[in-house]
Formats: structure tokens, C-alpha cells, sequence
């Protein structure tokens, strides 16, 4: 963690920002909290920020207070009602309920305190008739920042699209009615323009101290020798040809 934040600091732009993905991060709070500091304390007049994806299992009242206090970008996984998220997102604990865990009741919490985030919904296939009900039931209960991903390593059948291209009709009307009556709620995949391919471009840390050039290892984990550029000890030969702006710690 210290030499990622070392290799970020390394470079010469004004603007960074060191993320924190998995599995899950949070499972790791203390060292969130040591990276988050130190790369505050080295910023000197430079623009830090920081971004964690989490599954809101440990996103406690005490951590969210916490976090607050620093530009901390947080991403929360969350499907939508219960049938939606325990499906697909099972707990491991057998005979618990993942949604009963998730970060449904933190939306209040999460505004009162100015805490920038963004909520993930996973569309699956499975779920391709049900997702704008989803939608619905995430920005009922206070979110008003939501990004649909569609589930990925899933086949998706000519009749999967078109339903999903006829829910996100539904979401359009869904969004006009809110907005009509006032509502911030804000569908943030339209502050983006799709692009034939996509994929993180920023330097990718792993736990173990491997250095990637991008995110694709995360996709791709049987290639994950060829995709590997080295260890931390050659991190900053590499950045004498790639200089990177924002770090990605998984």
C-alpha cells in the first residue's frame, strides 16, 4: 500500500486519486484508513481524492462519518429489492440474506453528511424482467446517484436486450416523472459516452505487491502473467514510460 501510494505521488500531475476495489476492501478498514491518511498528508497543495467500491456489509455509521471527513468517492454495490440482491450477490454465511446486510438504510446517513457516491445495480439476465422495479426500490429508499452495469461473463439472449433496451425506456419515463416533481435523481451512465471498448487504463496494484497496467486481470485471471508488468520494485522504471494519475488497489 505504501509503494502504490509512493508510485501515485510519483507522478506529476495535479490531480490525484488512489482507489481502493476488490473483493472487498472494507474488510481491510484499518489499512483504508492508513492509505487515505498518509496520501492526504503528502498531497502538499495537490488534488487528492480517493474512490471505494464496497458491498456495504462493513459500511458502518462510524465509518461512514469517518470517510466524510475526506473527498472519498464511495461506490455501493446494490441490486435492488431483496429477491434481486440475494440472488445475485449471495452471502457466503449459509442461511444469511446479503440484502439484510447491504447499504439500503445508509441513504439518509450517506446525504446528511455530504458523502459523494454512486450506487452500482447489476442487471442480470435472470433479472432482465424485474430490473426497472429494481431501479425503483434503490431510489425510494433515498439513492439518488445510480449507475446500471449490465452482469458481465453472462450470456445475454436477443430477448435479453430487447428487454433490457425496453426497462431502460421505462427508467427514461421513470426519471421525467421524478424529475417533474422535483427529484435530484440523477441515472449517471448519461454523464458517459459509450465507447466500442472499454477498460480502466489506470495503473492497477494487486494485494501482493503485482503491478498491472490496467484492469483487465480482473477479467482475465488466467492470463494474469501476461498482463503483469512487475513487482513493486520496478514500479517506477515503468512509470519512466507510463505516468499515472490515478492508482487502483484491488
Amino acid at each position: 500500500l505504501d509503494s502504490a501510494i509512493d508510485l501515485l505521488f510519483s507522478a506529476d500531475k495535479p490531480s490525484l486519486e488512489l482507489r481502493f476495489f476488490g473483493g472487498e476492501p472494507m474488510m481491510e478498514w484499518e489499512r483504508i484508513q492508513h492509505g487515505i491518511e498518509r496520501a492526504t498528508s503528502l498531497c502538499h497543495g495537490r488534488d487528492i481524492r480517493f474512490m471505494i467500491t464496497t458491498n456495504g456489509y462493513a459500511l458502518t455509521e462510524d465509518r461512514i462519518r469517518w470517510l466524510a471527513d475526506y473527498p472519498v468517492h464511495i461506490q455501493v454495490a446494490l441490486d435492488g429489492l431483496p429477491e434481486a440482491h440475494n440472488r445475485h450477490r449471495r452471502s457466503i454465511v449459509p442461511g444469511e440474506q446479503s440484502y439484510d446486510n447491504s447499504a439500503i438504510d445508509k441513504a439518509h446517513l450517506i446525504h446528511e453528511l455530504g458523502l459523494d457516491y454512486d450506487v452500482i445495480q447489476v442487471v442480470h439476465p435472470a433479472r432482465i424482467n424485474e430490473f426497472v422495479e429494481d431501479f425503483v426500490h434503490i431510489v425510494d429508499n433515498g439513492f439518488r446517484w445510480i449507475q446500471i452495469n449490465w452482469a458481465h461473463n453472462m450470456m445475454w439472449a436477443d430477448k435479453h436486450l430487447t428487454a433490457f433496451a425496453e426497462g431502460l425506456n421505462r427508467i427514461s419515463g421513470e426519471l421525467r416523472s421524478r424529475w417533474d416533481e422535483g427529484q435530484t435523481v440523477w441515472l449517471t451512465n448519461l454523464d458517459e459516452v459509450l465507447q466500442t471498448v472499454r477498460n480502466n487504463r489506470e495503473i492497477t496494484v494487486d494485494w501482493d505487491g503485482a503491478v498491472y497496467a490496467n484492469n483487465a486481470v480482473l477479467y482475465r485471471p488466467a492470463s494474469a502473467d501476461a498482463l503483469r508488468l512487475g513487482e513493486q520494485l520496478v514500479l517506477f522504471q515503468t512509470l519512466q514510460t507510463q505516468r499515472a494519475s490515478i492508482v487502483e488497489l484491488f
